[in-house]
């Protein structure tokens, strides 16, 4: 059964003249890793009338997109519209946006969300007595070997622990080794490096 997460977003005020009136309840369904983003709309016009639903849409990818945690878009969730409210006189495009991106917001902030990195696999060619050392390195980048054989080392690592590696892989192997690299996916980053990036943020 996926896990579902209820948000509600209202965007409304009352002025002496024209106010503003958008009010959005969704639902936040976690999807597989790499199934992307969607969207449905399960509302009738007494809830949300039509024409507001591209402007929920609209607020919702533009929230997916803008991210939660620290910045980075949302993915792999699927928003459905399930209800809301509306006004003959103030309700307008404009007000379900803001509130498609309230009600996003708020169902986030229920669900376990966590970042992923972009990770890359690494095929070390190192003399014998270097092993070790590249290893060691090797997980001091957050990064997992895969394999040793004979010379050469494959691991995963985060591209993040990536930047100047060819610098430091000369240096510790006296010149002697070297590596490709190819891109393989993503991977959660540890929570006591999320908690970090949010109090940097």
């Amino acid at each position: 059964m996926k896990e579902t997460y209820i948000g509600e977003g209202r965007h409304i005020r009352k002025t002496g003249g024209l106010g503003s009136h958008g009010h959005c309840i969704v639902e936040l369904s976690v999807l597989e890793r790499g199934a992307g983003v969607e969207f449905e709309s399960k509302v009738n016009n007494t809830m949300v009338p039509d024409k507001f639903i591209p402007s929920v849409k609209l607020g919702v990818l533009e929230a997916l997109q803008a991210g939660y945690l620290i910045g980075h878009p949302i993915v792999d969730v699927k928003i459905t519209l399930i209800g809301g409210t509306y006004h003959d006189v103030d309700s307008k495009p404009e007000d379900f946006k803001q509130a498609a991106k309230l009600a996003v917001k708020d169902a986030c902030s229920k669900a376990p969300m966590t970042v992923l990195e972009p990770v890359s696999h690494f095929e070390i060619n190192t003399p014998v007595e270097f092993i070790g050392t590249v290893v060691s390195d090797v997980s001091k980048r957050r990064g997992k070997i895969t394999s040793t054989e004979q010379q050469l080392v494959t691991a995963e690592i985060p591209v993040a622990e990536t930047f100047g590696y060819a610098t430091d892989l000369r240096s510790l192997t006296q010149g002697r080794a070297d590596f490709t690299s190819t891109p393989c996916g993503y991977e959660e980053v540890p929570q006591d490096i999320i908690k970090g990036l949010m109090l940097n943020k």
